[in-house]
């Protein structure tokens, strides 16, 4: 019967050894349509990797944003700075709140905020987290928080993902690799911002629908409100605008306001900033003209907030 277990295990070993050769090898070799199980993002228009790579020297800022794309497509912090406000901008796609959660716990103390912008995409509390878990499994520095991450999120994706990112942080990235910058629509701005100029050519069809809340996803936007209060940094919870067409798909909108102002100070720029359908990117994201719009409206509003907190 030892025997056996040994050869079980041994067995097992062998073919786990197989398995990580094998994905290494075909994220080195085959085409992407081939790669349906292993998604290394380094590379695609995300920018991830070149957002987090700044952290390295980045320390003691006067504003951290956290938040999906709507947070490092909307907060320009050109803008912030002609008030002399430095950001830091840990936006990432789809980043649900088991990832601002890490991100959080990883940075929070080196960056040492002194005020935080916490912008809120309502369809996050019911993400599945696979999307941007995949992001930061590509791009963030692999530590034990993103290998717990990874086996709660339980997905094969992620799991390839993971392999094929150690081995390339360990034998194949160095120092000194910059994520190429040409051919993406807009271009990266030091601090974590993605600028672009294009414009939304139409609305899509809307199907009604409403929001809908994950008890997990909730308890992990809890946990970063309770280390925001724990360490007494100020805060705000926002929604950037989206077009009105993909605003108004959801009906429970007041219901989900009306939850977010129990966690804090709390303002929803779809009902406040008034953009033109011109000054889209898509009907998710604006591009510059929206955000200059945008972050005036909300300078003008969080002004004498900012400045106490920042003592500026």
């Amino acid at each position: 019967m030892k025997r056996l277990l040994q050869n079980i295990l041994l067995f097992t070993f062998f073919c786990l050894v197989v398995y990580i050769v094998l994905v290494i090898v075909a994220g080195r070799v085959l085409p992407a349509g081939w790669k349906t199980n292993l998604n290394y993002t380094v590379d695609e228009p995300k920018l991830t990797y070149t957002r987090l790579k700044e952290l390295d020297t980045a320390k003691n800022t006067d504003i951290l944003i956290l938040g999906t794309s709507h947070a490092y497509m909307g907060y320009d912090p050109r803008i912030f700075l002609q008030h002399g406000w430095k950001t830091v901008n840990l936006g990432t796609s789809a980043q649900s709140f088991f990832q601002t959660e890490l991100l959080v716990k990883r940075y929070i103390k080196q960056l040492n905020p002194k005020f935080v912008i916490f912008d809120i995409y309502p369809g996050i509390f019911s993400n599945n987290g696979i999307e941007s878990g995949l992001d930061l499994v590509s791009s963030a520095k692999l530590n034990k928080d993103i290998v717990a991450m990874t086996f709660k999120l339980n997905n094969i994706k992620v799991y390839n993902t993971l392999i094929y990112s150690a081995y390339m942080q360990q034998f194949v990235l160095d120092t000194t690799y910059a994520e190429p910058q040409a051919n993406r629509d807009g271009a990266y701005i030091k601090g974590g911002y993605v600028e672009s100029y294009s414009t939304y050519k139409g609305t899509m069809p809307a199907d009604k629908g409403i929001y809908k809340i994950h008890a997990d996803q909730l308890k992990a936007f809890e946990n970063i409100i309770k280390m925001f209060n724990e360490r007494k940094i100020p805060y705000v919870l926002a929604q950037a605008p989206m077009t009105p067409a993909k605003y108004f798909e959801m009906t429970n909108n007041d219901a989900i306001d009306t939850m977010l102002a129990n966690y804090g100070r709390y303002y929803n720029f779809n009902k406040i900033s008034n953009i033109p359908i011109n000054c889209f990117r898509d009907e998710h994201h604006l591009n510059q003209n929206g955000v200059n719009i945008f972050n005036d409206d909300f300078i003008k509003i969080l002004d004498p907030t900012i400045q106490k907190a920042c003592g500026k």
